[in-house]
């Protein structure tokens, strides 16, 4: 990992943003705050995965102050899973982290979540929601079910396994070679560096409940699109 005059890492920040014009500006002038205050070296890539709102327009006014932030557009949407996939082909740092645009989050945890990863030697940090119940019970419980389906499926034992809070080796992200284009993509993720024998940790992550609209993710096309997609990762795994 390159240090960095300030002893902090290069990190490229991915989000994926699909209309989000209620939230997006706050979400990408606080995560800069925190970024600019705290690392020398970084980038925000919002990758606009084919937003019909005013989200592109509010993306393209912040990437005019902010230089480190840099805009990607999808054309049509093409759910989280592709959006995410073509924000990671354009980071150029040492760590990557993956969160959302709704501020699910303090964005403080990225420091905390930095210092973890290079006391363990960590390829991957991953954060876990503390104070979910705050938004819905039903989805609370639904990410209990899926978490156990996982670790049933693949032996894998992580505690919010689609947690939005994920920072990364860059380079082991590459080797990860990731197919799933929806939501799976977050298992995926976990999964895979499970099996290649990757170094993870985990990390609690006091979760805030969205303030304008509704989760894009917590409807049944999404869930049965992880579904499917968990099975075939399925057929590709040898389980411990």
């Amino acid at each position: 990992m390159n240090e960095t005059k300030t002893g902090n890492f290069s990190l490229s920040v991915v989000m994926p943003v699909f209309n989000e014009e209620l939230i997006i500006k706050e979400s990408i002038l606080s995560l800069n705050e925190i970024l600019k205050d705290n690392i020398a070296d970084y980038e925000i890539i919002a990758v606009n995965d084919g937003s019909t709102d005013k989200t592109a327009q509010i993306l393209g006014d912040l990437s005019t102050s902010i230089k480190k932030l840099r805009v990607k557009h999808i054309a049509k949407n093409s759910d989280m899973g592709n959006a995410l996939r073509e924000g990671f082909k354009d980071t150029t740092k040492d760590l990557i982290l993956y969160t959302d645009a709704d501020m699910p989050f303090d964005y403080n945890l990225i420091i905390k979540a930095e210092e973890l990863l290079i006391s363990t030697k960590s390829d991957i940090i991953s954060g876990y929601r503390q104070g979910r119940l705050m938004e819905s019970w039903i989805r609370a419980l639904t990410s209990l079910c899926y978490n156990l389906i996982i670790k049933c499926l693949f032996g894998v034992n992580i505690k919010d396994i689609n947690s939005p809070f994920k920072i990364m080796r860059r380079s082991m992200l590459q080797a990860l070679k990731l197919s799933s284009t929806g939501s799976f993509i977050t298992a995926e993720i976990m999964i895979k560096a499970y099996y290649q024998g990757y170094i993870i940790n985990q990390i609690p992550a006091p979760y805030h409940a969205r303030k304008y609209g509704k989760s894009k993710l917590f409807n049944a096309y999404t869930i049965i699109k992880a579904l499917t997609e968990m099975m075939r990762c399925r057929k590709t795994i040898k389980t411990k």
